[in-house]
């Protein structure tokens, strides 16, 4: 491994992440968000999996936090350790296996990485998140959620074996079957127990080509019935709700909604798709896309973002699990709300959830037939006062949020106090803190999201 910096404690590989900042420490300070900035002490780049062992030994035994970052693409700090140790992934990214219906990945390669495999054998994982870019490791510590989760669940629901760095500096395998306990300790885990060193996923069938609709409509309310009714009714494989504000004509509201590969006279098969909705008819557009086009999607709208200038500015993003009963109530408000300090183009995604088809204990979501994902993407300017007034909002749509029976999604731009998370993880909350005594228990491990 390569060294940047030398240390009296001799970490092996404290290499510099290939980003363009001043030097490691400070890229693995920061993070996509632009908002928290805590730079740690040390900055490792493990080749092998005894080598991640080894640091997080070491670690112990000097008493340093310990967080683990792949792509860098949280937004709250969630992978920073201050005064501490990151460990950069990017290196651990070999897709060791591609079977008949499954794969084994290292944490640091991303989705991307793992689609281009597995696309050469006609299969894919069954859920994608919708930026590709994003590490195997990283989406599995949180949930991986997309339009398509309406019916075939999380990213972390796909997981079939697990091999995992626990803060005792044990390298321990664990799947449904085999030390459970630690396996659900760590999908959608936040890192609290363990490192993600290696995954086993499920693989499906890759479409061939897919059937896109942009469904145009008049409000709202109109949108939000429709995409419960889609969802009930499963017409489609992927299902979007856009809201985006456009200078000088206000907000606009539509569906995204995707039909995998089904080989059909295409006019008689849209005028099934959309018989019923609400939508404007007559302004419905329809595309098809390879799979690997449309699932790599938004690598096209980021294209545009650098080009505008505010891919890199600060993303203080808000993610939000809200009942379906309560989502209109929640928009009203977010939509009335103040946004002269928004830079670049606002978009709200309305992702419909059905709870039953997400089975990992720590992925939680409110109780009910379909509740909504709501991410609110917006940037800020590189400016303090911008900064905080937008996070302000954050936090008194979380408040709202959870008034209306509501959670929030982890990778959100919020600061939480532990009484917050207690809330959050409700009756898996003694749980989760025997498990973290129990695989942690000098609580080194990923300290960013503040919940031990």
């Amino acid at each position: 491994m390569e060294r940047s910096e030398t240390s009296p404690m001799n970490l092996p590989g404290i290499a510099t992440p290939p980003e363009p900042h001043p030097s490691a420490r400070a890229a693995a300070g920061e993070d996509f968000g632009k908002v928290v900035r805590r730079p740690p002490r040390f900055v490792v780049e493990p080749q092998r999996i005894d080598e991640l062992v080894g640091i997080v030994r070491q670690a112990r035994g000097r008493g340093l936090n310990v967080a683990a970052r792949g792509e860098g693409h949280s937004t709250n700090g969630q992978a920073q350790a201050k005064d501490g140790i990151v460990v950069a992934l990017r290196s651990m990214d070999s897709i060791h296996m591609v079977g008949p219906d499954q794969a084994i990945v290292e944490a640091g390669a991303t989705w991307r990485q793992v689609l281009r495999r597995t696309l050469a054998a006609g299969l894919t994982p069954p859920v994608l998140t919708d930026y590709l870019g994003l590490s195997v490791g990283g989406t599995l510590s949180v949930g991986g959620l997309s339009g398509s989760s309406f019916r075939y669940g999380a990213q972390v629901d796909h997981v079939t074996e697990l091999e995992v760095v626990t803060g005792s500096g044990m390298l321990e395998p664990c799947s449904p079957t085999r030390n459970p306990d630690l396996f659900q300790a760590v999908l959608a885990g936040l890192g609290q127990c363990g490192i993600i060193a290696r995954a086993t996923i499920r693989l499906a069938r890759a479409p061939a080509s897919v059937r896109v609709f942009r469904l145009p409509y008049p409000d709202l309310a109109t949108m939000l019935s429709d995409e419960v009714l889609l969802v009930e009714e499963e017409r489609f494989d992927h299902i979007l709700g856009v809201v985006a504000f456009e200078s000088g004509n206000g907000w606009s509201c539509s569906i995204e909604a995707a039909k995998y590969d089904e080989a059909r006279e295409a006019a008689v098969s849209d005028t099934a798709l959309t018989s019923g909705l609400r939508c404007n008819h007559g302004a419905i557009r329809t595309e098809d896309r390879s799979y690997l086009g449309w699932v790599d999607r938004v690598s096209e709208r980021v294209e545009l973002l650098e080009t505008m200038g505010v891919w890199h500015l600060p993303h203080p993003w808000l993610d939000l699990f809200v009942p379906a009963s309560a989502v209109g109530r929640l928009l009203e408000t977010l939509l009335a709300q103040p946004m002269e300090d928004d830079v670049g183009p606002l978009r709200v995604l309305l992702n419909p959830l059905r709870p039953d088809r997400l089975g990992t204990p720590l992925l939680r979501v409110p109780p009910g037939d379909v509740v909504f994902l709501c991410d609110v993407l917006r940037t800020a300017p590189a400016e303090e006062g911008a900064i905080r007034r937008m996070l302000d909002q954050n936090r008194d749509l979380f408040e709202l949020n959870r008034q209306l029976g509501g959670r929030h999604y982890s990778i959100s731009t919020i600061t939480l106090c532990q009484p917050d998370w207690i809330r959050h993880f409700g009756d898996r909350w003694q749980w989760l803190a025997a498990m973290k005594r129990r695989f942690d228990p000098d609580h080194l491990l990923t300290p960013g999201p503040g919940i031990f």
